[in-house]
């Protein structure tokens, strides 16, 4: 299980085009404390929006945002992906 902000959000992204969309999957939980974080609200590991998925759920929710938004670019973003409640979630599913 992995902490995954819902719902995901689509996003214009700069690679690897200017006229890319890509899915956005934020996952919250993080210990760096970065100077300048732009999500500091998704460090909190039990952030109000973020949901738990198993593998299977979020490879089916994210191929089926991914299909009515016709992309296959897809983000990771933070908190942190490879935070430790997360970091064998995202390598299983990578």
């Amino acid at each position: 299980m992995a902490k995954i902000v819902c719902p995901y959000t689509v996003a214009f992204q700069d690679y690897p085009d200017p006229e890319a969309h890509s899915i956005v999957v934020s996952f919250s939980g993080c210990k760096h404390n970065c100077a300048g974080c732009h999500n500091h609200m998704l460090a909190n590991e039990n952030y109000m929006f973020a949901c738990e998925y198993d593998l299977d759920e979020f490879y089916g929710s994210l191929s089926y945002a991914c299909l009515t938004n016709r992309t296959n670019f897809v983000c990771f973003q933070g908190g942190e992906p490879l935070y430790e409640s997360n970091r064998e979630f995202v390598k299983k599913f990578l």
